[in-house]
């Protein structure tokens, strides 16, 4: 095919005459042939071979190409190279053709046609073109019925746009035109252009955009569209004629430009939150009256687009193109074939799906996760350098169950030198650190971290190996352990070897949900449980977590984990955690809240079955020396290995509830055993509470005071405080404390006072230790204040 020159590209008219308008194929070539010459130089041109072989005066071994020889493979990109000897030209090796190959291929996929999925459009958020060359990526379509339609009309894809000619057999005006995979998603624009090249009385012909529910196929009599025909704007039924009197337009259109052979006509479409459709309606440019909103949306479906046409019109769908604005509302669900768009009607798969989504939005002032399954797989890192605000809900009317484990089949190697005991595998997730421990779950073998109380699964216990796991053989009791890449196990005795012949769950990840850096995260219906260290990492955030669960954290490791954050969990669930159920442990590697007290509040708590911690354990900022202040009310904590509640708060407040059954002490207060505890006062206030020891736990209230504090005091109110284990150093109340080189001890500074407090036993019976030469213990008499 002869390449066109530059005058035959950009000619102004056609030969009938006719306004010319550039063919994209053409100028595609001539700009190829352009850059075949600038790549290769001293290259001769030439228009056909017969003048080419006239020409005998080169130097040897000069390039030269052809554009209009009759011969078209004599044509660019074949390459001519002048050989002296024979004296002649000869086809030379093609140097450009991989240079076209490579164009051509990157304008393949800028266009999105070498696949299905969005590509690039998805992953940068350019504007989605519909190609329609790419009969794979649309539908043609038309209203049925209608018999003989290639009577009554012609379609034609080409680089210029879908052109549809009307033939004599179409007496009516009829809708021809695309039909898409696309939904209209909340957040996303479009943008729809047209122009008619022939015919003449327009009253009825125009420009439509719309939705049908039927996905694919011809437009249904379900489908709804908004029409530009004649002068006005206006929302149709399917045939794009008859007007639809459920939708409206506002502001009310008004008679605008009309249709005309050449007038270019052109639709900017935003979809809204409720997917109404807002548009601008450009004519040759020029935006016609202000922008418009035809409301109410129409059905969920398919994108239908294109133009009425009649009998001796020709009109043409130039552009369609998608403009994916990723929005601050996310959906999931687990049971979704495949992952989608993250809008309700397409959501993504799993939440490890999240991150790509955000790669596409920038930074938004607030982002929320709509979780639609029971169940999800993986984790989350709620980072303020994506949003300043995120939102995590579970299922509507129940809870979604965010698991760190996936089910899966994995392959175990034993271990040489360990007598078949020990086994490996590769990391699970390896992409971060914090991924690369994967914390084993033995389904269904029990263990009793107290002989009260029990775990119907085993949190297996992680050691250090420095030799491959071989020093793990002898642990009979189990274990495992994770270092160059591998995770080791070897299992209690009486069960495998093999790990692959028990029911075992391994935690894919770190934590299942981390805030990272400051922001507002609030979580509501979430169970969140397998995890290989803490199940929540609070970092310097804040927020409310309600309703919420936290299950099956690692060994050694916590449920609710706040660091130097500021949260509000309200009716939480904790139970079945490797160590402390709510806790707050500072660290000085990532920020504080300046100058802002960190405040954990605590409502409606039911905390159980720590396998090495306590329920809620409240550790002082050592760093900032910020205020720390922990508000627990109603509470039901029972079954714990360690304390019930422990604080080194500034400010300890405990309304109601009841702490029973827990290992060491129910409630205990204690001082940093370190030069901060110098000068600090610590206070708590215990109001009606049950403090229950129930026979099995060492101590009701304990006070725990460092030696050079300035005052260490607990202060119990209508608090009832039932019996101890039997045995030496077990009391309801205890005062302790902590030697501090260079302090003094003062007993005066260590106060456990009590107001209309009860026992069990009489109280002849009661046990109080400590008084005297580690603290003091306060009656107050109940109508002191006269």
């Amino acid at each position: 095919m002869a390449i066109p020159t530059v005058d035959q590209v950009w000619a102004d008219f056609n030969p009938d005459g006719s306004v010319k308008e550039p063919n994209k194929q053409d100028i595609r070539r001539l700009l190829r042939y352009i850059q075949g010459l600038a790549l290769t130089s001293g290259m001769k041109a030439y228009p056909n071979k017969t003048v080419m072989d006239a020409d005998t005066t080169q130097e040897n071994g000069t390039p030269a190409l052809l554009w209009a020889d009759p011969v078209d493979a004599n044509n660019y990109p074949t390459v001519w190279i002048w050989n002296d000897g024979p004296n002649q030209w000869i086809e030379g090796v093609d140097r450009i053709e991989p240079l076209r190959d490579k164009i051509d291929l990157h304008g393949q996929q800028i266009k999105g046609v070498a696949g299905s999925t969005d590509g690039l459009y998805a992953a940068t958020g350019a504007p989605r073109p519909v190609v329609f060359t790419d009969m794979s990526s649309y539908e043609q379509i038309w209203k049925v019925p209608l018999s003989n339609p290639q009577t009554r009309f012609t379609i034609q894809p080409t680089d210029a746009g879908l052109e549809v000619v009307g033939l004599p057999g179409l007496s009516a005006p009829w809708p021809v035109g695309i039909k898409t995979s696309w939904d209209l998603v909340p957040g996303d624009s479009y943008y729809f252009e047209g122009v008619y090249t022939a015919g003449s009385g327009f009253a009825q012909l125009g420009f439509w955009f719309g939705t049908d529910p039927a996905t694919t196929g011809h437009l249904s009599d379900q489908a709804r569209m908004t029409v530009y025909r004649d002068r006005v704007l206006i929302p149709c039924l399917a045939n794009g004629i008859s007007g639809d009197s459920d939708r409206s337009i506002t502001p009310n259109w008004i008679a605008t430009g009309p249709i005309a052979t050449g007038v270019v006509f052109g639709f900017a479409i935003d979809v809204l939150g409720d997917r109404s459709l807002r548009y601008k309606v450009y004519r040759d440019g020029l935006q016609q009256l202000v922008d418009v909103v035809v409301t109410p949306p129409g059905p969920v479906g398919s994108l239908v687009a294109g133009l009425n046409i009649i009998n001796g019109a020709t009109g043409r769908i130039t552009k369609l193109l998608r403009k994916t604005n990723p929005g601050k509302t996310i959906w999931i669900d687990n049971t979704a074939t495949e992952s989608g768009d993250g809008s309700r009607g397409n959501p993504l798969k799993t939440v490890l799906d999240v991150p790509a989504y955000l790669a596409k939005t920038g930074y938004q002032d607030e982002i929320t996760i709509n979780w639609l399954s029971d169940d999800d797989y993986g984790y989350l890192q709620c980072k303020d350098s994506l949003a300043g605000k995120w939102n995590l809900n579970g299922r509507p009317g129940g809870k979604t169950r965010l698991n760190g484990y996936i089910e899966e089949t994995i392959v175990w190697s034993p271990v040489t030198g360990t007598g078949g005991k020990v086994f490996s595998t590769d990391y699970k997730w390896g992409n971060e650190v914090r991924s690369q421990v994967n914390q084993p779950f033995l389904m269904g073998v029990s263990e009793n971290p107290r002989p009260w109380y029990t775990f119907p699964n085993l949190i297996l216990e992680f050691v250090l190996t420095a030799n491959g796991g071989v020093d793990m053989a002898g642990l009979v009791g189990g274990a495992y352990a994770a270092t160059n890449g591998k995770v080791y196990i070897r299992l209690p005795d009486g069960l495998g070897p093999d790990p692959a012949t028990v029911n075992l769950r391994l935690s894919r990840t770190h934590t299942i949900v981390e805030v990272v850096g400051g922001p507002e995260v609030n979580i509501t219906n979430m169970c969140l449980r397998y995890s290989s260290v803490h199940v929540f990492v609070g970092g310097s955030g804040r927020g409310v977590i309600r309703n919420c669960e936290a299950e099956w954290s690692g060994w050694n490791a916590n449920g609710f984990e706040c660091h130097n954050g500021s949260y509000r969990f309200e009716n939480p669930q904790v139970r079945y955690v490797g160590n402390d159920g709510i806790a707050r442990s500072t660290r000085t590697d990532i920020p504080f809240q300046d100058g802002a007290a960190q405040v954990i509040e605590i409502i409606n708590p039911v905390i159980s079955h720590t396998k090495a911690g306590d329920a809620i354990s409240q550790h002082f900022n050592e760093n900032n020396h910020n205020a720390c202040i922990t508000k627990v009310i109603n509470p039901w904590i029972h079954d714990c290995w360690k304390c019930g509640i422990v604080s080194s708060d500034d400010l300890l407040m405990v309304e109601g509830g009841v702490i029973e059954r827990c290992g060491t002490a129910q409630l205990s207060l204690f001082g940093i055993p370190t030069v901060s505890s110098v000068g600090r006062t610590q206070r708590a206030f215990v109001n009606g509470t049950v403090i229950d020891p129930q026979g099995v736990g060492t101590t009701g209230v304990q006070n725990l005071c460092t030696d050079g504090m300035a005052l260490l005091r607990c202060d119990l109110n209508g608090v009832w405080i039932g019996t101890p284990v039997a045995g030496s150093g077990s009391a309801e109340l205890v005062v302790s404390a902590i030697a501090l080189a260079g302090q003094t001890r003062d007993p005066t500074k260590n106060i456990l006072a009590y107001r209309d407090c009860t026992t069990e036993r009489a109280s002849a019976s009661v046990v109080k230790l400590g008084s005297g030469t580690a603290g003091t213990f306060l009656p107050i008499a109940a109508n002191a204040l006269t």
